[in-house]
């Protein structure tokens, strides 16, 4: 993985949001930024955030 290339001890530094996407029952899905993900997950500052960008922020009609 791509994350296992940074070393442990550089700090999380995010220039792009993550993207969250729901699948059809209104799940949350994290669509784009895994490698970001994880390096936001193993940084020590239990005060960090992460940048989150979520398109749509309602229910979606489920398919039938």
């Amino acid at each position: 993985m791509a994350a296992d290339a940074v070393p442990i001890n550089i700090p999380f530094v995010q220039q792009e949001p993550l993207v969250i996407g729901h699948w059809d029952d209104g799940k949350l899905v994290l669509w784009e930024g895994n490698c970001r993900a994880v390096l936001f997950a193993r940084t020590a500052d239990p005060k960090a955030e992460v940048l989150v960008w979520v398109p749509h922020d309602d229910s979606w009609p489920v398919k039938s």
